[in-house]
């Protein structure tokens, strides 16, 4: 990775990582919220809400806009995104007024995580209020068990809670058990799920999710979880990886996926070569809406997929450390014209990539409708980059790399011409995530960097490179080139995106930078280091070829202030713990359509464009900053404040 400008005062490399992103928002938030008329709280301010009311007293006083004047709809959209990421941030918001106490109220209890100190609370009598609104506005709840806790007394306290709520839409059963204790096989359907005043009878409107249990969980305890879990009522099935890795079959989950007809979502994790099911007969698994298989031993033919499975409704697949090409054989392209989301991740054993490489850019050009998320291993110079013109107005998230990778500081990797990259900025319109590799020995890293600038709705970029270390060369102590390289890289974006939008005149387009990553050396979040004598003995010094350096916005910094920035580097895990991707973002998108629609203000409401709770958030807090009202009525507390009683 070659040097490309020096770095800027405007960036600082700080150790610990900061506050994510919509943190920051939730802190902004609750620090512009007015205070009209405080609501009497039950209990004295606290420090740090007196701290609070303090900010927000300053900061409305150059305002002439304030939270407080929009639609209850809205303020109950923002206020999610609160309680997303931090319950004592939502109960702040109740102590401001009463109207915000009456908007937060159901939102602060419409998700229930039932932890240890609900469920066992010294004096129940002290929470019958917050009984009360759990059994008026909780609709979802989490409720787990783990190796300490005793079974049937678990059970017992989960069931007085939920036995009473009046609308339970959802029930998700974590299985946190990872000790040699047995695990739980109780019957939840009928200790948890009952209706009240049904007798007995299963809330049939209510939706199951089951979270990590092990494929070894349910072969060893079968009989007594297909007669413990509700499957009529199963949503999704999130597997956890088993371990020890499975050797024989996985017949005990098959039985409970032939039982569950309505069921949405299924996830499998295993490890190593994995295994498969064994279907005959007239087995034929749900049609699935949503399918993540990593390390799954495909060995299905054509003909055993047209009979014993459905992808006919399938809107998200993602295939990690699989055989792609075996698989994607197998499949009758026609049923993946719905897909949304593809993520496709091949083993690495096969031999095929050049014709694995023609069959994805096939059915990415001409097999699939209008896909959102994208991510695929391909030889970069057999899969054509118009392929992805098919989804110029739908893509939203891109990750296009290349089999070769950055392990192997001998080997050159693939990259993107810069024209091409061009041509992709100037089509892909609605991108906002991209992840792509640069070999800076196959291309014009400023050239390539700048072109990465012209996109016009990216925010979040990750870039994969080779070490710029010898494993050979004898660097003093005070020099680490790979972070040198990285902050001359984070520099170089920021200054040609300040100069887009300079150029832009303010329109928001594009926008600044929220999060990039520089991924060297193939760096993995759990992973094991070069095994080489060198670069065993560069690790024994402290020098290491796989880094991972990250830049986030400050917390509560606009781009223009003189230190937006700040750089963290991301450790690995050389141990082997199991690594979990963070999960997207709630997405707004489809309830604030509904409002617009309502509203009047769309003819359809895939029109509405596309939000996050913090994207949301973000967008409503940057009007509010400049003074002025969110275009648009459903903003105007006058206009929407036409609510159905719940909020």
């Amino acid at each position: 990775m070659h040097s490309l400008i020096s770095s800027r005062p405007s960036i600082s490399y700080k150790s610990p990582p900061p506050m994510d992103q919509p943190h920051q928002l939730s802190a902004s938030l609750v620090a512009r919220i007015p205070v009209p008329s405080f609501y009497p709280p039950t209990q004295p301010f606290s420090q740090p809400y007196q701290t609070m009311a303090v900010a927000s007293h300053r900061a409305r006083r150059g305002q002439s806009v304030h939270v407080y004047s929009l639609a209850a709809e809205i303020l109950a959209l923002i206020f999610r995104h609160v309680r997303n990421y931090s319950l004592v941030d939502i109960v702040v918001v109740r102590l401001v007024c009463r109207r915000f106490n009456e908007i937060a109220i159901p939102i602060q209890y419409q998700t229930l995580v039932l932890t240890k100190r609900l469920l066992y609370h010294p004096s129940p009598g002290r929470l019958m209020v917050a009984y009360a609104n759990m059994h008026l506005y909780t609709n979802h709840v989490i409720a787990s068990i783990d190796d300490q806790e005793d079974c049937a007394q678990n059970h017992r306290a989960v069931a007085r809670i939920t036995e009473n709520i009046m609308k339970l839409s959802t029930f998700t059963w974590r299985y946190s058990r990872t000790g040699p204790s047995l695990p739980c096989t109780c019957p939840i359907g009928s200790l948890f799920l009952r209706a009240p005043g049904g007798r007995g009878a299963l809330r049939r409107e209510t939706k199951v999710h089951i979270e990590g249990l092990s494929p070894r969980c349910i072969e060893q305890h079968q009989s007594a979880l297909l007669d413990g879990i509700p499957t009529e009522l199963l949503a999704s099935l999130d597997m956890a990886y088993p371990s020890p890795p499975l050797q024989g079959g996985v017949n005990g989950l098959k039985q409970m996926l032939l039982g569950s007809r309505s069921i949405k979502t299924f996830q499998y994790r295993d490890r190593g070569q994995g295994t498969s099911f064994e279907l005959s007969g007239t087995d034929r698994l749900p049609s699935f809406e949503k399918l993540y298989m990593e390390c799954y031993d495909w060995v299905h033919s054509k003909e055993e997929v047209a009979r014993h499975w459905d992808f006919t409704r399938l809107r998200s697949l993602q295939l990690i450390d699989m055989p792609i090409l075996r698989t994607l054989r197998s499949l009758d392209p026609r049923d993946l014209w719905g897909l949304r989301t593809l993520v496709l991740r091949d083993s690495g054993i096969s031999d095929g990539r050049e014709e694995l490489s023609w069959l994805l850019d096939t059915i990415v050009r001409s097999h699939v409708g209008a896909l959102q998320r994208l991510e695929l291993t391909v030889e970069t110079q057999s899969f054509r980059m118009d392929a992805l013109f098919c989804h110029a107005r739908t893509l939203r998230h891109l990750s296009l790399r290349d089999f070769v990778g950055f392990s192997d500081d001998t080997r050159r990797c693939p990259t993107l011409w810069v024209g091409d990259l061009e041509r992709l900025a100037s089509e892909l319109v609605e991108l906002r995530t991209l992840e792509l590799d640069m070999d800076t020995a196959r291309t014009d890293p400023p050239l390539f960097l700048r072109a990465l600038c012209m996109f016009p709705k990216l925010h979040t970029l990750t870039i994969h490179v080779h070490t710029v270390v010898h494993p050979f060369e004898e660097l003093p102590q005070r020099i680490d080139k790979d972070r040198e390289a990285a902050m001359q890289l984070f520099s170089f974006l920021t200054s040609e995106r300040a100069k887009a939008m300079g150029l832009a005149g303010g329109t928001g387009e594009p926008p600044s930078w929220r999060r990039i990553t520089l991924n060297v050396g193939g760096w993995k979040p759990v992973m094991v280091r070069r095994l080489s004598r060198s670069w065993k003995a560069q690790n024994r010094r402290g020098i290491f070829a796989e880094r991972c350096f990250v830049m986030h916005q400050r917390q509560c910094a606009s781009p223009l202030s003189p230190e937006p920035y700040e750089i963290s580097e991301v450790a690995c895990d050389e141990l082997g713990r199991d690594h979990l991707d963070p999960q997207d973002d709630p997405d707004v998108n489809e309830e604030l359509s509904g409002i617009a629609h309502r509203m009047g203000q769309f003819q359809d409401p895939d029109e509405a464009p596309e939000f996050s709770y913090a994207d949301f958030t973000e967008a409503v807090l940057e009007y509010i900053h400049r003074g002025t009202i969110p275009p648009g009525n459903i903003f105007a507390s006058q206009a929407a404040d036409f609510g159905d009683g719940t909020w």
